[in-house]
């Protein structure tokens, strides 16, 4: 897991790639894929893209605005430990959204245009792409 102080220097970041993926029949993956400013504060990060993984998703909920005239870019995430339900959205869970272990993770992305992701998965990484 990337420490979740980290993801405070992709404010402003430009949202490059926005993807849902299967790696198997049973497990769901969101990456975000980032290009950070020279500026973003964090020196390992400025200047380069981030791929931002959210491994192993039970449940995500995706409000998209579109027709934007600038590029999308975060406006704030905030990941906090997910409670022990996986029905972040007060929904009851089913079989079909339900894993094999207690989600460790819920993630909220606000994003400039007005657009939200919120997802409860397993892990989050974040890695420079080179």
């Amino acid at each position: 897991m990337t420490s979740p102080e980290l993801f405070d220097y992709l404010h402003d970041a430009v949202v490059v790639e926005l993807r849902c993926y299967c790696d198997t029949a049973h497990v769901r993956h969101i990456a975000i894929r980032v290009a950070c400013d020279d500026d973003a504060g964090y020196g390992n990060w400025n200047g380069q893209q981030i791929l931002v993984e959210l491994q192993d998703v039970v449940e995500a909920n995706y409000q998209m605005v579109g027709s934007m005239a600038d590029p999308e870019t975060i406006d704030h995430w905030d990941i906090e430990a997910a409670g022990t339900e996986a029905a972040a959205f007060n929904q009851q869970p089913t079989s079909q959204t339900l894993s094999a272990f207690s989600p460790r993770h819920q993630c909220n992305i606000t994003f400039h245009s007005g657009s939200k992701l919120t997802a409860v998965c397993q892990q989050i990484v974040a890695t420079v792409v080179t």
